[in-house]
């Protein structure tokens, strides 16, 4: 290869490897979720499921749903997720001191010769406002207040 194709390779190169720190960079910077609002405190919580955070989740559930179970067998629950799930909100409902928000769970393709497509899981939390906060009274995986 000639002078001119090195330049045109190296110059590529450079280009992926500032997009891949780009990426990094941008992905690492999540903002905290707004707990003022349904939708905050609904992904808040369901992001303190998936990252073992027992005690965060607890803290945002109603009383009422934290009177189906105990923190031990709550505990022994959490961190069901993955670290590659991106979590988001939608269809956020508010019927005065109720609300209800679809929380979408994307799974991207797995990487390899056969991977398929992403998929994206959606599931409904029920909140109440509890002294002038919202909390969680039904999660989006109801075993996680089982009582078995």
């Amino acid at each position: 290869m000639d002078r001119f194709t090195w330049g045109i390779v190296a110059g590529v190169l450079l280009l992926v490897a500032a997009g891949i720190g780009t990426a990094a960079l941008v992905g690492s910077r999540e903002s905290a979720p707004d707990l003022s609002t349904p939708s905050g405190v609904a992904l808040a919580f369901e992001l303190a499921v998936d990252r073992d955070d027992a005690d965060s989740a607890w803290s945002l559930l109603a009383s009422s749903a934290q009177g189906k179970t105990t923190f031990d067998r709550f505990s022994d629950r959490v961190g069901t997720g993955s670290d590659r799930v991106r979590l988001s909100t939608d269809d956020e409902v508010i019927d005065g001191d109720t609300a209800r928000v679809t929380v979408a769970r994307y799974y991207p393709p797995s990487s390899g010769l056969f991977s398929g497509s992403g998929y994206t899981n959606r599931a409904t939390v029920r909140l109440s406002r509890e002294d002038g906060q919202w909390r969680v009274t039904e999660p989006s995986n109801s075993y996680l207040l089982s009582d078995r």
